[in-house]
């Protein structure tokens, strides 16, 4: 009877979260088969397209013509990828995969927060109600239009319910059961922990990061309270650490055959702080009530108080908590006072760890000053506080209910559970409704001017040939320029299959150096070189161009190519944004392997970077360029610049420039002193 009224419980957390995030998704999923945002998720789709078995795979219809080779990017978002490669290789579509997964989420992750809140001793419908919504909590939705893989969520779970195992004592019992355990039992037990440890492990490197932080911490509870199977509990900790290094091999391999000659994504210890959590903004209910009179007061006064923190990752809607984590902490605060705070040592534990990764300027920072500074947004760590601020409020009310205080008898419980689960859908899963069917709304309008924009290039040239999209924009982690966001040039290549697009050659490699050098247009001596290359045409965005940018550049096009053969505008009812123009109608994609000497010379020309240690040390601003022409301004009397020969076909001969002194314009000469690294002058 137990173990079927335990099944009842989950089957009716995953009905109930699936049931309450619909008020959200269901806009959206009325377009499964279409792209729910750009930026962050646009870039995910993509990955799914480019997914392996275990690893990313390599061609060149992104980052034409020396390829995107995603795995220079350390990352293990296997699970995820996985799943959405599956969906996608089953169906032909490369956007419900993504869209699926944020969708089964919900469900996948009220089953695990519930099977955490059992660990507490909770059971019944206050334990249901209480994991479904943990698993509504702003950063669920929120998260899921950008870093799909962090709103996910349940490698956060999986976690927390890793270092409980840990901490009470429960891993051995699991690892190494009693002799008269039933094999069938044993198979189970092993299942889960394999299970638990894969999905931790390979469900992101933040939450993987987390896990090992947590279990290290229960790890050392379990140590100074009863020192038993000290051994036996770092063997989940181990397991986790072991399977997340397995997941980086694709990565490690691609750095050691193909290594970038620049930093990839340099971070400074200084941005664990700026990216750290916001407490203030952790505790509070999000601002996004729908509802009327007193929520109106607060939501305006909530957004005032914190609209002038600056704005990064850590002060956006997905930091916030609900109004039941609030109340939570209000119940916590409460109980703490009175008999029933008995068994919340491992819960104190592990919150008290989480606060000191939290928070700014706290082991955060001690963790990137020592350890690596590329873990820096520690306010990601937003699911695992909340819950276990859940569990702690979990682990009294189980209290209460020994000692068979009237609250916790089934008419009391069932009326809180409903309040709670009421609440939860009105003020956390509803607001999200607007956001998610305006991104289903926008994605389906985009893809179908793609798909409108591309079919036209392929009727005009049917030959799979190169395109180059301008303006360059370094992939990833580019930023947005105007309205031109970041992935944007995505939107072409990811519908279109039967062309080779320039975008997504990965930064500071081979592959993207030549795209780097190039000039915000192209000369016509480029342009030939690109043609022999298997260049076609021509792709302009001009959202990311003033007007009268825009008018030049494709005047200049217009000029040396001709009218644009394609046009069409991302907007409705707005004039043309995107541009193509055919440069060569002939050519088609070359194999590298074939290309002259002059080709080589010109894709594998020595790349230039200058230096930027940290903002103090920078001596030379962002290089700027106009039409044909390009400079680096200086900052400093002493400007270093750095060149990177790329390939040994091509030895680093000669180095020709110029340099224009504005404040010495009227002198006749100014002394100029060139030093090489050797330090020759």
């Amino acid at each position: 009877m137990t173990a079927k009224r335990t099944w009842i419980e989950v089957a009716s957390t995953a009905v109930l979260a699936t049931a309450i995030s619909l008020l959200a998704l269901l806009p959206a999923l009325k377009k499964l088969g279409s792209a729910w945002g750009g930026g962050d998720m646009l870039s995910a789709y993509v990955n799914i397209e480019n997914w392996g078995l275990f690893g990313f795979t390599t061609g060149n219809r992104f980052g034409y013509p020396l390829g995107m080779n995603q795995n220079l990017f350390p990352s293990i978002d296997i699970t995820q990828n996985s799943f959405a490669a599956l969906i996608g290789w089953i169906t032909g579509n490369p956007f419900i995969g993504i869209n699926l997964l944020l969708f089964l989420s919900f469900p996948l992750v009220a089953v695990l927060a519930y099977c955490s809140i059992r660990l507490t001793g909770l059971r019944g419908p206050l334990a249901v109600a209480l994991a479904v919504a943990f698993t509504m909590i702003p950063f669920h939705f929120a998260r899921g239009l950008g870093h799909i893989s962090l709103a996910t969520m349940y490698g956060a779970v999986t976690a927390v319910i890793l270092a409980q195992m840990v901490g009470s004592g429960r891993m051995k019992n699991m690892l190494f059961p009693h002799t008269d355990t039933p094999t069938k039992i044993r198979i189970t037990n092993y299942s889960i922990l394999v299970a638990l440890v894969i999905t931790t492990a390979w469900s992101g490197v933040y939450y993987a990061a987390f896990g090992l932080l947590l279990m290290a911490a229960a790890w050392l509870w379990q140590l100074a309270t009863t020192r038993a199977d000290t051994l036996i509990n770092l063997i989940p900790i181990i397991a986790v650490a072991v399977v997340a290094v397995t997941g980086f091999i694709p990565s490690l391999l691609a750095l050691q055959a193909d290594p970038p000659y620049a930093s990839l994504g340099e971070r400074l210890p200084y941005e664990s702080v700026i990216f750290a959590g916001v407490l203030a903004i952790a505790i509070l209910a999000a601002p996004i009530s729908r509802l009327g009179g007193p929520f109106v007061t607060y939501n305006t006064e909530v957004n005032q108080a914190f609209g002038n923190a600056p704005q990064y990752e850590n002060t956006t809607l997905s930091n916030y908590g609900t109004w039941i984590t609030l109340a939570a902490i209000v119940f916590i605060a409460v109980a703490l006072l009175t008999r029933y705070r008995a068994r919340l040592g491992l819960l104190s534990m592990l919150l008290i760890t989480t606060l000191l990764f939290f928070i700014p300027w706290g082991l955060n920072y001690v963790f990137a000053a020592l350890v690596t500074p590329q873990i820096r947004a520690w306010n990601r760590l937003l699911p695992v506080l909340l819950l276990l601020i859940v569990l702690m409020a979990a682990t009294i009310f189980a209290n209460m209910k020994v000692r068979n205080i009237k609250i916790t008898h089934t008419y009391p419980v069932l009326a809180i559970a409903i309040v709670i689960l009421g609440i939860t859908a009105v003020e956390s899963a509803w607001p999200f409704s607007t956001p998610y069917r305006q991104g289903a709304q926008d994605g389906a309008q985009i893809i179908q001017v793609s798909r409108d924009y591309t079919t036209a290039i392929d009727q005009q040239l049917p030959q799979n040939c190169g395109i180059l999209q301008l303006p360059h924009q370094v992939y990833p982690e580019s930023g947005p320029t105007r309205d031109f966001n970041d992935y944007e040039h995505f939107w072409n290549s990811i519908i279109d299959s039967n062309k080779s697009w320039s975008y997504g050659a990965v930064k500071n490699t081979n592959a993207g150096s030549w795209l780097s050098a190039l000039p915000q247009v192209p000369n016509s001596e480029d342009v030939d070189l690109l043609a022999q290359a298997g260049f076609c045409g021509i792709h302009l965005d001009t959202r990311a161009f003033s007007a009268t940018a825009k008018q030049r550049i494709v005047a200049n096009l217009t000029e040396r190519y001709g009218p644009p053969t394609v046009t069409a505008a991302t907007n409705q009812d707005s004039v043309p944004d995107w541009f193509f123009f055919t440069t060569d109608p002939q050519t088609r994609t070359q194999d590298p392997a074939t290309w002259s000497p002059e080709l080589v010379d010109y894709f594998f020309a020595p790349a230039i970077t200058t230096e930027r240690v940290d903002l103090a040390n920078v001596s030379v601003a962002p290089r700027g360029s106009k039409g044909d022409l390009i400079w680096w301004w200086t900052i400093t009397p002493e400007a270093v610049f750095t060149l990177h020969p790329l390939d040994p076909r091509i030895p680093l001969t000669e180095i020709t420039g110029g340099v224009r002194i504005p404040s010495c314009q009227d002198q006749i000469e100014a002394q100029v002193t060139l030093t090489l690294g050797s330090g020759e002058t």
